[in-house]
C-alpha cells in the first residue's frame, strides 16, 4: 500500500483567512455582495482564485483529511477558520447541487481533527462538537475519532508521546 500525504500549512502559505470580496475576481452581483453566492458563481464558471483552487484540489484528491490545530479558546484558530471559509465552498461542497450533511459532496471522505492544547485535560471532545458536526460532518465527510493532546507545550517527551499515540491510531484507518 502507498500513502502519499499533502500537507497544507497555513502559516508557510501566508494564507490569508479574511473572507472578502477582493477574493473574486468576477461578481455575480457588483450591487449587493453575499460572499456563499459569489463562491458558487466562481467555482461553476471555473474562475476561482489560484490559491482556493489549489486547496480544493487537495481536498477533492484527498480520502483522509486530517486538521490538525492549536486549541484556541475552545475552536480553530482563525486562519483555520477562513480556510474552511473559502475552500468549502458554497455550491461546490455544499448547498445548492450538492446539500448538506450525507448528500454534501465530501461524503466519500473521512476526517480527524487533531487538536493540541496546554490545559491539562479538562478540554472534552464535546467542546468540538461544533467542528465536527458544523464543518466536517455537514460538508459530508464521516468524522473519525477526535484526538486531544493535553499539555503539549510542556516537554518534548509530551510531544513524542503524543506523535506516537497518533501514528498508532491512523494506522488502522
Amino acid at each position: 500500500m502507498v500513502i502519499i500525504v499533502v500537507v497544507s500549512d497555513l502559516y508557510k502559505m501566508n494564507f490569508n483567512p479574511v473572507a472578502q470580496k477582493s477574493d473574486f475576481k468576477y461578481l455575480k452581483n457588483n450591487n449587493f455582495f453575499k460572499y456563499p453566492i459569489e463562491q458558487e458563481h466562481s467555482y461553476k464558471n471555473n474562475i476561482l482564485s489560484k490559491e482556493i483552487k489549489s486547496e480544493l484540489s487537495k481536498l477533492l484528491w484527498a480520502d483522509i483529511i486530517i486538521f490538525q490545530f492549536p486549541l484556541w479558546w475552545s475552536s480553530v484558530p482563525a486562519i483555520l477558520k477562513g480556510w474552511f471559509d473559502k475552500v468549502l465552498i458554497y455550491g461546490g461542497i455544499y448547498g445548492g447541487a450538492y446539500g448538506k450533511f450525507k448528500n454534501a459532496r465530501l461524503s466519500n471522505k473521512k476526517a480527524i481533527i487533531s487538536t493540541t492544547t496546554g490545559s491539562s485535560g479538562d478540554i472534552h471532545k464535546q467542546v468540538l462538537f461544533h467542528i465536527s458536526h458544523g464543518i466536517v460532518e455537514y460538508t459530508g465527510m464521516q468524522c473519525l475519532d477526535t484526538l486531544i493532546a493535553y499539555e503539549i507545550d510542556k516537554d518534548q517527551n509530551s510531544r513524542d508521546e503524543y506523535i506516537e499515540f497518533f501514528k498508532n491510531k491512523i494506522k488502522y484507518i
